[in-house]
């Protein structure tokens, strides 16, 4: 009998899975054409199947009997971010969990310890877990999708759009069109336009607080035709009340509230806190250690860290791979 569990976890996960069956000898492929021989709902639907296997690759699906669906593993970059978010979730501590996603005493974050304990698999897991451990990772996912978290995880590390236009590298821009008369070049910007637009990403990452966000972001992009050249500088303080003796010309921008900066600064330190031999498992995922100490930081940070050594906080947040971005970025807003 074909694994509903398994049939039921290939069908959520479509974004990473491709799916096959032969039918006299026709290799048929894609959900919406498989389903229509596994859905008992269908007018196709053919009891000979009744096998489902996941291998990793479109090469390892040759030699099944035809009674046998196969699965294979696609969409590698959603699977890494697939993984960290599990990985994370599970070893989220409890006072994380309470601060960032739920006050409930009839809920718990599960630990490492109680997740190796009663599942049988080893942190952090990977591919191999639904490979190899089919049931066990099952029963996890199920118990993980029942939690608010993983499903914040899952909204903001595995479907995150790419970040807007402006905040992409030169190398992820979008082609300029072009025209039969003139071919337009992406303008070259000076090395004050770009610290300047480098300020206001940071602070944009960060949550800083502005008089009106989009009005300062169209007055230092030289590409918008509200660019004002008058403004040279962004001045990141504490507080709003700092900002009414700047200069004509600088912008200021200020932490937001004590709450997002407290939490914004509790999960730098939880992504921190990887270890070596975690990371070589996750290495694909994640990246090498990153310390405090590389970027002449102590722990634990300070608010005042971001004003102050905002440059050595930037080149600390570089450092961390956009999936770390945004989780950190998503639980510094929970409530």
């Amino acid at each position: 009998m074909l694994s509903s569990k398994m049939y039921s976890f290939i069908m959520f996960q479509q974004y990473g899975f491709e799916i096959q069956l032969t039918l006299n000898g026709e290799i048929i492929q894609g959900f919406n054409n498989v389903d229509e021989y596994l859905n008992p709902r269908s007018d196709k639907f053919d009891t000979r199947f009744n096998e489902l296997v996941i291998v990793r690759t479109e090469e390892d699906t040759k030699g099944f009997p035809d009674n046998v669906v196969v699965a294979w593993l696609i969409n590698r970059d959603w699977w890494q971010r697939y993984f960290y978010a599990v990985n994370w979730a599970i070893r989220l501590d409890e006072e994380t969990v309470r601060r960032h996603v739920t006050s409930s005493p009839q809920w718990r974050p599960i630990g490492v310890a109680e997740f190796e304990q009663r599942f049988g698999l080893t942190y952090p897991i990977n591919i191999d877990n639904v490979l190899n451990h089919f049931d066990q990772f099952f029963e996890l996912q199920s118990r993980l999708n029942q939690d608010y978290y993983i499903r914040l995880f899952a909204a903001k590390l595995i479907t995150e759009l790419p970040p807007p236009a402006w905040q992409r590298s030169s190398q992820e821009q979008e082609p300029i069109p072009t025209t039969d008369e003139t071919h337009l070049a992406p303008p070259v910007l000076t090395k004050s336009q770009q610290q300047l637009l480098d300020k206001f990403n940071y602070a944009y990452n960060f949550y800083f607080q502005f008089n009106d966000i989009d009005s300062v972001r169209a007055k230092i992009d030289p590409t918008n035709p509200a660019y004002d050249p008058s403004y040279t500088d962004i001045v990141f303080l504490q507080t709003a009340a700092e900002a009414e003796s700047l200069p004509q010309g600088t912008i200021a921008a200020w932490l937001p509230e004590e709450q997002t900066t407290t939490q914004f600064i509790h999960m730098i330190h939880s992504a921190l806190s990887f270890t070596e031999d975690e990371l070589d498992i996750l290495g694909e995922v994640l990246r090498d250690v990153v310390t405090l100490e590389q970027f002449s930081l102590s722990y634990p940070l300070h608010p005042s860290d971001l004003v102050d050594n905002w440059e050595k906080v930037n080149a600390l947040w570089n450092a961390l791979k956009p999936i770390e971005h945004y989780a950190i970025r998503a639980f510094a807003l929970k409530e």
